[in-house]
């Protein structure tokens, strides 16, 4: 492998994000111990350099004797990360204002996102899956003496490991067919034939979808989904349920782009295996989200049936079913850490996240309950919200592709998620509560929450100039295929 300068230039983001990742731990060590919200600034002043760097300096081009591309489709994903790293890290400050290391695990997490988001070969592929899974783990046991979170950790670990290690394993199959590692070396050479290798190449297909399924929470992969939502820290919930879900979509969608060439895909009927994980992840995560009551496994099987929706758009493989799912994921990661700051403040506030505490709320503090029905509402996908048109792009990719069934279904599903997010908003508008007592949002949460509700609003009504920047993403993804 030949590196120059140019390398150095196309990975600038990264560079620039290792170097004050090492700043911040040296920080931490040096600085007196107690209040570490200067770190908290200086990780969240971290990701929007590092992913403007990667924007404004780092030119569209493959890099690293092409295992590392930057392209518009990679930038969405860093800016993506960087924004869920923010928002996540004023979702902790006030439970974690002592704790350096919770940001700095956080941070690496967000790196390894930027990792995924360039990663053009196998290798570096699984070293930014590892580079998000491995502190993903730790915080998830960060509450040492909790059962729970104790569980939710050996759990994550467990099917994480089995996960990868499929990956792996396929991995070697497909690496023993090609003889390559980088993505568009194993198409070249897919695309030249592979007679006599169909099935082998089959398994090594299906055994790869393991760990992308496990990253994205879907059916069959979805078991360790609501442990690890209810037993790790809040914050850390709401991360998880929005930054590695997108990650291992985008690497779903460039693995199944840049490697498998067309014809393979009427081979094996990929599309009709998406259909049934499809249908399956949507339906599971609603039927199962209906009887919860407590709001953080509720909204686990919640985020599981929104995975549902966006899988639906590997059926139809179109830019356009890829357009709604990047638009359906900024508009997820306002709505979802917007309903999670509520959830994280209701349980700081009342040591419990049992629906129970929720009933009243709408009398001692109406503020924080509207703005948690804004968030569910979006979430179901009631207009005129941004999780509407999110679901309108999605079901009119299928319907563009003659998919009236899937669409169907996912109509379906999308008024039986209706039920238990109208459930949570009708305890606290239309049940009386026990307390009365009266607790009023700090000013750095309710700032926090303004920032996730209007784009919320905003993207409902004015989503032109988002679907264009996005569209704008995709298009010039797919020039190259």
């Amino acid at each position: 492998m030949s590196i120059n300068l140019n390398d150095f230039i196309g990975a600038s983001g990264e560079i620039v994000f290792a170097v004050g990742f090492v700043l911040l731990l040296l920080w931490d060590v040096i600085a007196p111990r107690g209040n570490r919200t200067t770190l908290a600034w200086m990780a969240s002043l971290l990701f929007v350099v590092a992913a403007g760097v990667s924007i404004v300096i780092a030119p569209e081009g493959i890099y690293f004797s092409g295992t590392f591309k930057v392209d518009l489709f990679s930038q969405f994903l860093k800016l993506f990360a960087a924004g869920a790293g923010i928002l996540s890290i004023w979702i902790a400050l006030p439970r974690f204002a002592k704790s350096g290391e919770y940001y700095l695990l956080l941070s690496a997490i967000v790196f390894g996102m930027f990792i995924i988001a360039g990663a053009n070969d196998f290798v570096l592929l699984i070293v930014g899956l590892e580079t998000v899974s491995i502190p993903s783990y730790i915080l998830t046991g960060y509450y040492r003496l909790d059962k729970l979170s104790g569980e939710a950790a050996l759990k994550y670990v467990l099917f994480g490991a089995v996960s990868i290690g499929a990956m792996l394993f396929g991995f070697s199959y497909l690496y023993g067919i090609t003889g390559e590692t980088n993505y568009d070396m194993i198409r070249e050479v897919l695309m030249g034939g592979a007679a006599g290798y169909e099935l082998v190449l089959f398994v090594a297909m299906l055994l790869m979808m393991t760990g992308f399924g496990y990253k994205i929470a879907a059916v069959p992969f979805h078991f360790w989904c609501p442990d690890v939502y209810q037993g790790s820290p809040t914050p850390m919930t709401a991360f998880f349920s929005v930054a590695p879900k997108a990650a291992g979509l985008y690497a779903l969608t460039r693995f199944l782009a840049t490697i498998v060439p067309p014809n393979f895909v009427a081979m094996f009927g990929w599309d009709q295996l998406f259909w049934w994980i499809a249908v399956a992840t949507m339906t599971l995560g609603n039927l199962a989200a209906l009887p919860q009551t407590n709001l953080k496994r509720l909204l686990a099987y919640s985020s599981i049936a929104q995975a549902g929706y966006l899988l639906t758009v590997f059926v139809v493989n179109s830019a356009e079913g890829y357009i709604a799912m990047m638009f359906y994921l900024v508009a997820y990661l306002f709505m979802n850490l917007g309903a999670f700051a509520i959830v994280e403040w209701i349980e700081r506030s009342n040591g419990s996240v049992d629906l129970a505490v929720y009933r009243g709320l709408g009398k001692r503090d109406p503020k924080t309950a509207v703005l948690l029905s804004i968030f569910l509402f979006s979430l179901a996908g009631i207009p005129p919200l941004a999780g509407f048109i999110g679901k309108f792009l999605v079901f009119s990719a299928l319907l563009d592709k003659n998919q009236t069934v899937l669409a169907l279904i996912a109509v379906i599903n999308t008024v039986v998620s209706v039920v238990y997010y109208v459930k949570i908003v009708r305890e606290m508008f239309l049940v009386d509560s026990e307390h009365e007592t009266v607790t009023m949002l700090p000013t750095s949460t309710s700032a926090l929450l303004l920032v996730c509700a209007v784009p919320t609003l905003v993207l409902g009504i004015f989503f032109s100039p988002l679907v264009s920047w996005v569209s704008l993403a995709i298009n010039s993804f797919y020039a190259n295929f």
